[in-house]
């Protein structure tokens, strides 16, 4: 985190010239891939399992204090930028093709393979990257004040079972990925804006991908498949409050707020079963809620600027869910 602290009456003062920075970043970059392989090659039980839990929990935070004073009146300073950036990555180790492997082999007897994926970025209603002027908090700037939050997840997911065995042979693998939080850019209540211009944006780009295959083979095959991928993310841009003490801009350019989402999600789910008595169950979604908001709330008085814009725009949403079942 970056910030200047909050203060009961009055909070951290920065009085200098020049260019005031709070920058916060977050990076979770994670590269993954398990093996599990079980054999029995006379007559008996050849059971493989691999589990992996992934969890990227917390976020990037970049604020001015409750009360802070930046510049004064007759004294500015130059711009002010208040960033948190949160960069989240996963995916397969290396050159592996798979992030999770599971082999059951049971040569003459019983062939057990299981597999389970589970990758958590964010919680819903938590905060993933947050940058706020907070309440009673006074700017004076000759430049640009400019609060700033982005979140930009990627994950891409692949998994794998089989199981084999002359008599049974059951094989399963599951995937879960959920993404979620609260991306925030925000003026608080009671803040005063003396500025060059003042822009708020908030931003997500999510980008999540899974595919897994699970095969069985024996005289009573079975095989199950599970992917769920799940977003909910929530992004906002605002200044003001609806029941706070007034917050007052005046601006000698623009003010601008801006929320943006771009969100691609893929869920593929393939497999199949053989023998006398085969059967393949898979179930394959990708499902998002979530909200991109932009908005001036009910107690901002504007008092001097040049143009308002006020833009909420989700740019791309969209979600796939495939399966392919043979045996």
């Amino acid at each position: 985190a970056a910030y200047l602290e909050d203060g009961a009456v009055t909070g951290a003062t920065i009085l200098a010239g020049g260019a005031v920075t709070l920058t916060a970043g977050k990076q979770f970059l994670l590269t993954i891939s398990a093996y599990a392989i079980g054999s029995s090659f006379i007559v008996g039980v050849g059971a493989g399992a691999g589990i992996v839990v992934v969890t990227d929990g917390g976020g990037a935070t970049a604020y001015l204090g409750t009360n802070s004073h930046v510049g004064r009146p007759g004294s500015s300073v130059g711009s002010v930028s208040l960033s948190a950036t949160h960069t989240a990555s996963v995916h397969e180790f290396a050159n592996a093709s798979v992030n999770v492997l599971a082999l059951g082999n049971g040569g003459a007897g019983v062939g057990i393979a299981a597999g389970v994926l589970v990758i958590t970025i964010g919680a819903s209603a938590a905060s993933v990257a947050s940058a706020e002027v907070r309440r009673g908090t006074l700017i004076y700037a000759t430049g640009t004040v400019r609060v700033a939050s982005t979140f930009t997840p990627t994950v891409v997911a692949h998994a794998a079972g089989g199981a084999g065995g002359l008599v049974i042979a059951v094989g399963a693998v599951v995937v879960h990925i959920t993404i979620a939080g609260l991306v925030l850019a925000a003026v608080r209540d009671a803040v005063r804006i003396e500025a060059g211009s003042l822009e708020i944006a908030a931003s997500d780009t999510v980008d999540a991908t899974a595919e897994l295959v699970a095969v069985a083979i024996g005289l009573f095959g079975g095989s199950g498949a599970r992917i769920d991928v799940d977003v909910d993310v929530h992004t906002r841009a605002f200044v003001g409050s609806t029941a706070g003490v007034t917050t007052t801009l005046a601006t000698g350019g623009s003010i601008s707020l801006l929320a943006t989402s771009s969100r691609t999600l893929s869920a593929y789910s393939h497999g199949g079963a053989g023998g006398a008595a085969a059967v393949s169950f898979l179930i394959a979604s990708a499902n998002q809620t979530g909200s991109t908001e932009a908005g001036i709330l009910g107690n901002t008085a504007i008092l001097r600027a040049l143009g308002v814009s006020v833009t909420a725009d989700l740019l791309s949403a969209t979600s796939t869910a495939t399966v392919v079942v043979g045996s």
